[in-house]
């Protein structure tokens, strides 16, 4: 009895590991170009909570990008019959449409360093990315302290 037991518990063991399909093995690489940023923005970044120049402190910064539907420019060269909207420019005929946009720390920074830019900032140090999960959709917080770089 004891056997059988053990039999069938094994058979319903194989029958459910067969059924279940275990995730493979995967990395990904994130890398967020500190340089880019510097040249797009004219903002120095930094992770570092000291910097070897000098500067008077602007602020905190924290911003947060979520995942979700953004409207984003389409051009297209005839007019739409469905978008009543469409507009006539030099590029051609402009209209919206809704996109899912996924939050990426780089464009999460970037906005960061407009932001801290439109401060009157020259920098942010101590910089903090931070994945979260917010109303059940990826994020990306960005955190620091702008800076003004005092120059001699």
């Amino acid at each position: 009895m004891c056997k059988l037991k053990l039999m069938i518990i094994g058979i319903i063991a194989i029958a459910l590991n067969s059924c279940v399909s275990v995730p493979k093995f995967e990395q990904y690489v994130g890398f967020i170009d500190y340089a880019k940023i510097t040249d797009e923005y004219n903002v120095f970044v930094t992770e570092a909570n000291s910097v070897s120049f000098e500067y008077s402190p602007v602020g905190s910064i924290d911003v947060t990008e979520i995942s979700g539907m953004k409207e984003v420019p389409v051009v297209s060269s005839v007019p739409s019959d469905t978008i009543k909207s469409s507009v006539k420019s030099a590029k051609g005929y402009s209209k919206t449409k809704s996109l899912y946009v996924l939050a990426t720390p780089e464009s999460a920074v970037c906005f960061a360093a407009k932001k801290a830019k439109e401060m009157g900032g020259t920098g942010i140090i101590n910089l903090d990315i931070l994945f979260t999960v917010q109303n059940n959709r990826p994020a990306y917080v960005v955190s620091g302290m702008v800076i003004k770089r005092k120059f001699k």
